[in-house]
């Protein structure tokens, strides 16, 4: 079952890069999960089973039947009772959830072609079946042999998938023939005399999830493969039509023939994958990228959306309620059907762009200190987030974002500032009188939402009478890029008055990059290593407080003074 007889090859460099992986942190939670509910079900089989319980579970049999008002002689209630509890069924049927949850964590789908999927489905459920086999145990070996064993074949396994694709093409066509699927290709039988689509819509729709996966790294659980080709057929016989974000265009026609034409872009990726299985198949030019078309489809450089389109589409079914502790909850509409949709892969992705505007996980929904749909409607309309890279935002988790405010020791009566406040990672922790700047449109408006006073701005354009005059504190978690964490804070000298101390998280660096500041006295903390999630850096506190303005004059006279006196 968890054994296969193929070669393994070095995987090209190219191929990596868009190649599925199936690395998680969260198998050993759910190892645990699972020890933990076995000794449960162990514990409590036992208990109930021992024969001094015989009697008492046959007086519940005996209620049952009572309430029922069942006499039927076929029906035992007893023993039905006894039935329900048989240990070995229910551990092989909770091993079954188990490993189908493990298979989801790790989007075994991405991976595996559609037989060898179909094939492991059916064997992780022949326990079923009368005389039929047992099912692997979930245990750490087991589970990591399995998952070692497909990271071992992952590269053929997903080529085997591309491979089942380019061999459905039409074998009639020529066009079909050598080429990689940098030429256009040729779906025959697509259609039926009726214009309905065939069962061969199948090979369509994996093509589908093969560009998506190299595009995206996941399939779009809510992309109808039938829907476009019926419409394509029905609405736009003869005429091209793009789909997948541009990523291919099809062409249907009355004869029953589907044609199809890949961008380049993706087109490269899966000649990639189609060559690691096929070595001998392929030209040598085909692997190698071309450059885009001179017009026409293929000629503008495929964008990847800063929102996937799985999170996009996600994002569609979602709606806002409130829960009674005043926190918003988003979910789905019409859970848990849409949830059993995504994968682990997509989940992550879902995760990842919410958590950019204050959202957190807590099972199938995210909540938010804010109505966080306004914002949604914006990322759906715009498919825009906020860029990480461009101003290397790095969201404070809150541990560190209260640990670093009780570090800088800001009075709960100050005036304070957050002037690179994210989703107010900081500024939740801050005083009531803390105002904030934030240069992310989107951002700002989820900071809104949660009630802050925002500024929405570049922090290093602005002078203190573009907010509230000078501030008591100025907190930040400024972007690290280059010199962006020095500007920051020597900017926001001018924002302090005599007195007040400007805090901020720095990478480890500042504190020989930057030992001291004019104006004022200068403290780091000691470092701390892998403090967010999203980076494998090393950060500082830093501290830096303002003279007062009679320390100031003190230090002018004393100046003064010793000139004299030279």
């Amino acid at each position: 079952m968890l054994d296969f007889n193929l070669p393994i090859s070095a995987i090209p460099a190219n191929y990596r890069d868009f190649l599925p992986s199936l690395t998680t942190p969260a198998v050993d939670d759910l190892l645990h999960q699972y020890e933990r509910g076995e000794r449960e079900m162990r514990r409590l089989h036992t208990e109930l089973m021992g024969n001094e319980n015989r009697a008492a579970l046959m007086s519940f049999a005996y209620g049952a039947e009572v309430y029922h008002d069942s006499k039927a002689k076929g029906r035992f209630w007893a023993m039905d009772l006894i039935e329900m509890f048989d240990l070995p069924r229910a551990i092989n049927a909770r091993q079954e959830h188990f490993w189908f949850q493990l298979f989801d964590m790790c989007s075994f789908t991405n991976i595996l072609p559609t037989k060898l999927w179909e094939q492991w489905k059916e064997s992780f459920t022949a326990w079923r079946l009368k005389g039929g086999a047992g099912i692997p145990s979930f245990d750490r070996a087991t589970v990591y042999r399995c998952l070692s064993m497909v990271e071992a074949h992952r590269a053929n396994f997903f080529s085997m998938r591309v491979e089942a694709v380019w061999d459905g093409l039409s074998p009639s066509h020529k066009t079909n023939v050598g080429s990689g699927f940098y030429e256009r290709m040729i779906l025959d039988w697509m259609y039926s005399d009726h214009g309905t689509p065939t069962s061969k819509d199948r090979v369509f729709c994996d093509l589908i999830n093969l560009c998506s996966v190299v595009m995206t790294g996941a399939e779009d659980p809510f992309f109808s493969g039938y829907g476009v080709l019926r419409d394509a057929r029905n609405e736009h016989c003869g005429e091209w039509v793009e789909a997948l974000d541009g990523a291919l265009q099809i062409r249907a026609f009355k004869k029953g023939t589907l044609h199809v034409d890949i961008h380049p872009e993706v087109a490269n990726r899966l000649n990639i994958a189609l060559a690691y299985i096929r070595p001998n198949s392929l030209p040598d030019e085909a692997t190698l990228k071309k450059a885009r078309r001179s017009s026409g489809f293929g000629s503008t450089q495929l964008v990847k959306c800063a929102i996937p389109r799985q999170v996009r589409s996600y994002l569609h079914y979602v709606i806002q309620e409130q829960r009674e502790d005043g926190l918003w909850m988003l979910r789905p509409n019409g859970a848990p059907s849409v949830n059993e949709r995504l994968s682990g892969a997509v989940k992550g992705m879902v995760d990842e762009v919410l958590a950019q505007i204050g959202g957190l996980r807590e099972g199938n929904v995210h909540l938010f200190d804010y109505p966080p749909m306004e914002v949604v409607s914006v990322l759906v309309s715009t498919g825009e987030v906020p860029d990480k890279l461009s101003h290397q935002y790095f969201s404070t988790p809150a541990d560190l974002a209260q640990e670093f405010v009780e570090w800088v020791g800001v009075d709960q009566q100050a005036i304070c500032y957050e002037t690179s406040a994210g989703t107010g990672g900081i500024a939740k922790h801050m005083p009531l009188q803390t105002y904030c700047v934030e240069v992310d449109r989107l951002r700002a408006l989820a900071l809104d939402k949660m009630g802050f006073e925002v500024k929405h701005a570049d922090f290093l354009t602005l002078m203190p009478n573009d907010l509230h005059g000078l501030a008591d504190a100025v907190l930040m978690n400024p972007p690290f890029a280059g010199r962006a964490w020095q500007d920051h804070l020597e900017h926001a000298r001018k924002f302090v008055r005599g007195g007040g101390v400007i805090g901020a998280i720095l990478p480890e660096g500042a504190i020989t990059k930057l030992p001291a500041l004019e104006g004022g006295k200068l403290v780091y903390s000691a470092p701390m290593k892998n403090r967010f999630k999203d980076a494998s850096i090393s950060v500082v506190f830093a501290k830096w407080v303002k003279v007062c303005a009679f320390e100031e004059n003190g230090i002018e006279a004393g100046k003064a003074h010793y000139h004299a006196a030279a």
